[in-house]
């Protein structure tokens, strides 16, 4: 556990632009303590710019995401990316009702709604009833 002392004294070294070897050296510490330190507590003068809105933001202390300033604006960043992305989408043709659907590339749909499934599954439900 770092002294208040030694947190103040690791914030002016780097402050001054030293590398991590040297404030460790200068510390008499490993290395891996003060960079997980300054990874959990990051210095506040550093300001990012927000990916999304353009905005300069500190990133709470102990936060690792240094891209935007808010969840609002992580989340729209994702959604303008998916919807400018062509092959997000593709078009599926519906087994019950032949209809033509787009959905997510990433899944293999058949049927282009609950209703059009459900009526397919009770079809073959009620053949394979008959056949008995």
């Amino acid at each position: 556990m770092l002294t208040t002392q030694e947190k103040l004294k690791i914030y002016d070294l780097k402050d001054k632009d030293y590398s991590l070897n040297d404030i460790a050296k200068a510390m008499e510490m490993p290395r891996s303590t003060i960079s997980s330190f300054l990874l959990k507590y990051p210095v506040n003068n550093i300001k990012y710019v927000c990916f999304q809105c353009g905005k300069e933001f500190v990133p709470p202390i102990g936060k690792r995401t240094k891209h935007f300033c808010s969840e609002k604006c992580r989340q729209a960043y994702k959604n303008s990316k998916r919807k400018a992305d062509p092959l997000f989408k593709k078009a599926f043709i519906c087994e019950e009702c032949g209809v033509v659907f787009r959905a997510s590339k990433y899944k293999k749909r058949r049927f282009c709604s609950r209703e059009c499934f459900q009526n397919f599954e009770s079809r073959r439900w009620n053949k394979a009833n008959e056949e008995k």
